[in-house]
């Protein structure tokens, strides 16, 4: 199972990166928790379209973001929620699932952190170059705070 789950998050990865493939002496990324911030996805519940996270922690002001999967791969060109959150750690985070039908237990999501990097408290969900949207996925060294998570 944490083979699949390795595999999974590196072709997330590549995917919500815009599908580039590696160059020469890039460094690999992966997915996970930082030192700095982190998504406990451990115990997450769901009420109808509401999922809940014990604990999320980000060291600047930015954003907990859902991205959809279709047909089995991740869709990270939209998202189907977010919510503001200060830096700091919060515990009891709810975000809502918006713009995708009710998830049913299984449903697949990558839950993952972006920055808010004008600082306006608005999420900037607009491309800038060929793999990055305004407010940048939070990255830690190679590490990219997120997850593929399944609703419960």
């Amino acid at each position: 199972m944490k083979n699949w789950i390795w595999v999974a998050s590196l072709l997330v990865v590549s995917f919500l990166l815009g599908g580039q493939g590696r160059e020469a002496g890039a460094q690999e990324i992966s997915m996970g928790n930082g030192e700095k911030s982190w998504i406990v996805v451990d115990g997450m519940t769901r009420d109808a379209r509401e999922l809940s996270f014990k604990e999320v922690t980000l060291a600047e002001p930015g954003w907990l973001v859902l991205h959809p999967f279709e047909n089995g791969a991740p869709l990270g060109k939209i998202y189907v929620g977010a919510k503001y959150l200060a830096a700091g750690t919060h515990k009891d985070v709810k975000i809502t699932v918006d713009t995708a039908p009710e998830p049913k237990t299984g449903t697949q999501f990558i839950v993952m952190l972006h920055g808010d990097v004008d600082g306006d408290e608005t999420f900037d969900f607009y491309f800038v170059d060929e793999r990055n949207v305004a407010d940048k996925a939070v990255f830690e060294g190679s590490t990219m705070i997120g997850h593929v998570i399944a609703a419960p």
